[in-house]
């Protein structure tokens, strides 16, 4: 009786423990990765009408399938490294281009206050070095 009442006690604690760490109802909704993949190719393309002297093309992010959501801590905040797939639409004047099931790979921190999100991009660093971040609120 005593060893049932310890190991019960000790699955409560064990279970408190981690979901204070790694709350499951705190991660990131698929409108907030669609927001996210939406900056990361927005960018991308922004740089490239730029290049090419071209206004920005309308893009539209669709079937989006999150296949892994990876809780982990990044500078001491909640984050998760969020993997899948997306139909990519491309529309630039008369032209449209649609991409199907394009990878996805993105990093979603929440900030402390709890109420915002912020897109991580990890810079290229030297080897071994802790990896330096670009972030992005995401609305």
């Amino acid at each position: 009786m005593v060893r049932f009442i310890l190991v019960a006690v000790m699955l409560g604690l064990l279970a408190a423990f981690v979901g204070d760490i790694w709350p499951t109802g705190l991660m990131p909704s698929g409108k907030l990765v669609r927001s996210a993949i939406a900056i990361q190719v927005g960018q991308t393309q922004q740089q490239l009408a730029e290049q090419l002297n071209n206004s920005s093309p309308k893009l539209a992010i669709e079937h989006l399938r999150i296949n892994q959501q990876e809780p982990l801590k990044i500078h001491n905040l909640l984050t998760y490294h969020v993997r899948g797939t997306y139909d990519l639409t491309i529309q630039q004047q008369d032209n449209r281009v649609t991409e199907q099931k394009k990878p996805f790979d993105v990093y979603l921190q929440r900030q402390i206050e709890g109420k915002t999100w912020r897109l991580l991009l990890p810079q290229s660093t030297e080897k071994n070095a802790k990896p330096t971040w670009l972030t992005y609120l995401v609305r």
